[in-house]
Order: structure tokens, then sequence, then C-alpha cells
């Protein structure tokens, strides 16, 4: 079997391989992948493949590629907007890796946390720990799972969470984000690339918003849509944000009763750990604050940390002289209640901003939402 780090390496390169070699092999194999999805996603459009219509519109968040482009805070922003336009919202989530992604689980049931995060899986987790008064169901038939929703909460609107690909389930305005960085990777399918269909999906959406747009030439992320000149697309940027801080030798807290953190990350001298799609990305978030970041350990996204792991990390924290630790609210809600560090950790969270697009994103969404509701009211 490849190495994983020689796989990831071709999966994000866009030079040319000898014909001999396992990129052309993962060429194949992804053209073949490709084909397979484009297919599929026909047979739904001609309705060969049934589809299934929830009682109240639904918004999907979604993306073309593997790993991190932004989701968990996309939905969390959408929920607090749509929430505050005075509309009902209840969200909706595969729930992977927790033991109730196959026979389905409310999360929460908009005051109260019904499932663990084992249960749950971490991201409807911290969905449900920072949103508090919004349902949370998860369930990987994702039809069942919203009538659940609809059951407990007669919701007007339904976000559905990493659905871009999960076209079973019918949806009112699918939503694309795109990383500015790399919108479309190396632009193969998997597994010569990160693509989980080909490039023409784009097509398929509502609207494209791309993340992490802060730092990127609004050229570049021109190319990638003029092809679809009649898609909205907006540009967000993420914005980093202590959640706050746990006490140095006592088990760690829920999210929400964390000590208030430091104002700022300036001078800090931190060991930094995450389980996160682009490990990388976060390390280097830490570094643009001005922190003087004197170690990192990456794992594998969703990782689980065994009590082994804990003590290493707060072994080496201590060996590199950090005066704190610190990691993602993703990693956190994995973690507390069952961990303790000699050090106190911090917490950094993301959130979604639209800084020169806020007034027309606002706009689009009120606008649809609306009409959405309307036009089901009207059935």
């Amino acid at each position: 079997m490849m190495q994983n780090n020689r796989l990831t390496e071709i999966m994000s390169s866009s030079r040319t391989y000898p014909m001999v070699s396992a990129a052309t092999l993962l060429w194949g194999a992804s053209k073949l992948y490709g084909g397979l999805m484009k297919i599929r996603r026909k047979l739904y459009e001609k309705k060969v493949l049934p589809s299934y219509l929830l009682p109240c519109p639904v918004v999907s968040i979604g993306n073309l590629s593997l790993g991190g482009t932004g989701k968990t805070p996309m939905v969390i922003h959408l929920a607090r907007m749509i929430s505050g336009m005075g509309h009902r919202v209840a969200i909706i989530s595969r729930g992977y890796k927790g033991s109730a992604q196959n026979k389905g689980a409310v999360v929460c049931d908009g005051s109260t946390l019904r499932c663990d995060i084992a249960q749950s899986g971490d991201e409807p987790y911290l969905i449900a720990q920072l949103l508090g008064n919004i349902p949370v169901v998860v369930g990987k038939d994702r039809y069942r799972a919203g009538k659940r929703a609809c059951k407990i909460s007669q919701p007007e609107v339904i976000l559905l969470d990493d659905a871009f690909q999960h076209l079973r389930l019918k949806r009112d305005l699918n939503l694309l984000l795109l990383d500015a960085g790399a919108p479309l990777g190396n632009s193969f399918v998997i597994p010569r690339g990160r693509l989980r269909e080909p490039a023409g999906a784009i097509g398929a959406a509502n609207a494209v918003v791309f993340t992490r747009s802060e730092s990127i030439q609004s050229s570049r992320l021109e190319a990638v849509t003029s092809q679809y000149p009649v898609l909205p697309v907006f540009r967000s940027a993420h914005r980093s944000i202590i959640r706050g801080m746990a006490d140095a030798g006592n088990p760690l807290p829920s999210l929400c009763h964390l000590q208030v953190g430091p104002a700022g990350l300036e001078d800090l001298k931190m060991f930094a750990f995450s389980g996160l799609a682009d490990n990388q990305a976060f390390f280097d978030t830490i570094r643009c604050q001005r922190a003087q970041l004197v170690g990192e350990r990456g794992f594998a996204d969703h990782h689980d940390y065994s009590d082994r792991e804990i003590d290493q990390i707060g072994e080496a924290a201590g060996l590199a002289g950090a005066d704190y630790l610190i990691t993602t609210d993703k990693d956190y809600v994995r973690i507390a209640g069952k961990a303790c560090f000699p050090k106190p950790l911090v917490v950094l969270g993301v959130e979604i901003e639209f800084p020169d697009d806020d007034s027309a994103w606002r706009r689009f969404i009120k606008e649809k939402v609306g009409m959405m509701i309307h036009q089901r009211r009207e059935r």
C-alpha cells in the first residue's frame, strides 16, 4: 500500500509525473471515479434516482474538495443570521465518526444537549455547544434526520451541513464553499487530487462563497467561476476568536464554561496541537497573531485523543518552554471532561465574516430565505 505521505504529495501536486508511476495509476482511477460521479449527478437531475422533499426549505452548505473549507463556521454563521431574522432554524449533519450516524439522533432539541460527543461526532457537538438554542440532529440518512428535526421543532429553515454531494435530499438553496487559496486543488478528482467530483459540478450551486479570501487576488477567484457568470459569488474571511481558557492541573470544563482567555496571543509562548484536515493552516494562524509558537503537534482530522497522547502533549509543551497550550474548539470538545494539562490551555475558534461583501451577502440570504418560506407556504 502506498505510504500516506506519498499519496498526499501526489494528491496535492500539479506537476507532470512519468508515464509509469503511481500518479498515473491514480489518474486512471480518478478519471473512472469522476465519470461515475458525473453519471450519478445526472441520474438525480433526470429523476432516475429519487430525491426527497422535506416540509420546510433546505439550505445546503457543502464543498467540492476533501478537507476543511470552513463549512462548520459557515453553518454557525448562517444559523445565527437566519435566526436573527426571526426564522426558526434547525441543523442537520451526518454526524461523522459518531456512534449515532447510522441510526440518527437529536444532539440538541433547542434547549438541552441530548447526546454526548461519542454519539454525535465532534462537529455537530461543537455546533450544539456554540448555538445552544438551535436544534441539531445527526444521521447518515439526512431525509430521515430532517423529518425528525421537523417533528421536534417545526423549523422554517433547515441547514444541511456538508451536503453538496448528498443529492438524495432536495435542497432549495445550494451554497458551495471553495477555499480561495486553492479552489480546485490540483484540479484532479480523488484519488489523483482532492476533488470529490469534477469541477463542472460548480454549475449545480446557487451561489459560490470563497472562504479565506482575505489575502487572495480577486482575479484568481474570478477565473474559477468565469465559466458560470450567472452564479452569485461572495468572498468571506476567517476571523480567529479566543473562545476562552482552561486552568492548568484541573479537568477541562465544557466549552461554555471556559474562563476568559487572554486578550490576544502576541508574544505568548505557546505549544499548539490539533487534529484537522489542515493542521498547518491552524499553526500559521497562531504565528500570524504574533505568538511565539515554541512547538506544535498535528493529528489526523477528527482525531480521538488517548490519555497517553494528552500526557505526551503536556510533556512536550513543558520541554519546549511553553507558557500556554493552544488548540481549536473542535479539538477541545473531544478532550473536555477527560483531560488536564500542566499549562493553561487556550481555545481558539473561527468565525466567518464578509469584510467586502457583507451587505450583499445579508441581502442575498434574506431575500432567498424569505422567498423559499413564502413558496412553501403557497404549496
